[in-house]
């Protein structure tokens, strides 16, 4: 929207009524999102805490450059290659082909250099001012049109040295990290470092919606805890769970206080003792809970990590 009003070429296609159409898609897409931040903590319109005081506004600056410069580090591989091609480290005097191609008009480079640029200095400038460590969105939106736009900025003509090389290196750039990826789920763990991806989801799930019922004789229609491990029942077990947050009802008012006792729940959280002490804010929150012993769950790659241990109790329904 911002390109479309500053641009003059693209400021005519407003008199169609084809922005309309965008915007009411836009609108329709951004709707649930405004609507969950209107319930939110401070609303829509609360001051970003990155710019509520001066040592605020000096910290979010120094995350926003923090945020940049990881966004620079993604574009590693990018300048691997521009540098290959360019000569470094060392020059070739050989000759190499020469890529020559249309020239490019000035409003598609206007177009490149402003998508290349604007949404990563402005996205992570937003992630700083309202207090994320992130970005605000995934890497790969914010360095979509980099790689074109150095082609565009390297002119009409490129010569291409050491294309061996350069593909090589491509081939590299483009395999070597999904199968490092691959490889650190098996390997990660016998070097003691543990992957939450690596989680056995299922069999947590099916235990604790199976001990439920057996007690209860009712499926288990509640979880809670801690909100990371409760998810994970939530999404594994058989009978689709609600989600309660009993840190923070109001991010979950699809379950009450009410309802819990009605329908009974599962609490759990992670532990490493053997008597499963639930937490501090969990034993605030419900007086007289009777921890069970802990279930300890092997990891689908165990390496040389300890089981891992949830405690967990059962509230009754009444």
């Amino acid at each position: 929207m911002l390109f479309t009003v500053a641009n003059k070429q693209s400021r005519g296609s407003l008199k169609s009524y084809d922005p309309v159409i965008a915007a009411v898609v836009a609108v329709l897409l951004v709707l649930p999102h405004l609507i969950w931040l209107s319930h939110a903590p401070g609303g829509l319109w609360h001051v970003p805490p990155g710019v509520r005081t001066p040592t605020a506004i000096g910290g979010s600056f120094g995350q926003w450059i923090r945020q940049l410069a990881f966004i620079f580090a993604a574009h590693a591989g990018l300048l691997v290659l521009v540098g290959l091609v360019g000569g470094w480290p060392w020059p070739r005097r050989d000759p190499a082909p020469v890529i020559v191609r249309a020239r490019v008009s000035g409003f598609a480079r206007e177009f490149i250099y402003f998508f290349a640029l604007v949404p990563a200095l402005a996205g992570t400038l937003l992630a700083a001012l309202i207090g994320m460590s992130g970005t605000i969105a995934a890497i790969a939106p914010l360095a979509v049109l980099s790689g074109l736009a150095i082609i565009v900025a390297a002119g009409d003509a490129i010569t291409l040295s050491r294309q061996h090389i350069v593909i090589a290196a491509w081939f590299g750039l483009l395999l070597v990290p999904p199968i490092m990826a691959a490889a650190s789920v098996m390997v990660l763990p016998w070097l003691n470092i543990d992957l939450r991806v690596l989680q056995p989801v299922q069999a947590m799930a099916r235990f604790f919606s199976e001990s439920f019922e057996r007690r209860t004789g009712a499926p288990l229609q509640i979880v809670g805890g801690d909100p990371r491990t409760a998810a994970l029942i939530a999404l594994g077990a058989a009978s689709r769970p609600s989600l309660f947050l009993d840190a923070a009802p109001e991010r979950s008012p699809w379950v009450s206080i009410d309802a819990v006792k009605t329908k009974g729940a599962v609490l759990v959280w992670p532990t490493t003792d053997t008597a499963g002490t639930p937490p501090q804010g969990v034993r605030e929150r419900f007086p007289g809970l009777v921890p069970d012993v802990p279930r300890a769950f092997e990891r689908r790659v165990q390496g040389r990590l300890p089981l891992l241990r949830i405690g967990w109790a059962v509230i009754r329904p009444q």
